[in-house]
């Protein structure tokens, strides 16, 4: 049996303090990190037209639709299939943090995303 770390004293820590995640201040910086990122293009990146430079951030505005064409394009390793790449990190109101195979942090922003982080 694996011992619990979770104390009848408190709520649990394993993941440290992610008050933020429920704050207005977390999701000020999503809208702002949106706002001024550049902005890339599915049918750019996925034809190969576009440079990206490695630790830069990437804006992707994408359709449900579009997701496994993008996600086997521009994240999944090359002859790797059914497996979670490594470096997908879980979505937010529709933004999933990923880093491209260009080591580029890449925001991929539902265009449907309840938040309207892309706006109009």
């Amino acid at each position: 049996q694996i011992p619990s770390i979770c104390g009848a004293s408190g709520p649990c820590h394993q993941f440290g303090d992610i008050s933020y995640l429920a704050s207005d201040t977390y999701e000020v910086w999503m809208q702002s990190t949106i706002d001024t990122a550049q902005k890339l293009s599915s049918p750019a990146l996925l034809a190969g037209a576009t440079q990206q430079k490695a630790d830069n951030v990437y804006v992707l505005p994408f359709t449900h639709e579009d997701s496994q064409k993008l996600v086997a394009k521009l994240i999944m390793p090359s002859k790797v299939k059914g497996a979670i790449p490594p470096d997908l990190r879980s979505e937010h109101y529709g933004v999933v943090v990923t880093r491209s195979k260009a080591r580029s942090l890449l925001l991929l922003v539902d265009k449907r995303s309840p938040r309207g982080y892309l706006g109009a």
